[in-house]
């Protein structure tokens, strides 16, 4: 997804069960205020955070179901 914080935090509750095995979610177009609010929300539905990248103050999160 790039979309806003919003939007991916909202989606952390059902993407979990749409992935099959260990999964990949990425999320990016996360701006730097809201950077730590998804990655937590990510981590709190069940995924590993696998890797972060940052880039002129927009971030991507990727995160492999637990």
């Amino acid at each position: 997804s790039n979309i806003v914080a919003d939007v991916i935090i909202g989606l952390t509750g059902y993407v979990p069960r749409l992935l099959a095995g260990k999964g990949l979610f990425i999320a990016s177009g996360i701006i730097d205020e809201r950077y730590e609010e998804t990655r937590e929300a990510i981590v709190r539905s069940g995924f590993v955070i696998k890797n972060a990248l940052e880039r002129d103050g927009w971030h991507c999160i990727v995160g492999e179901r637990a």
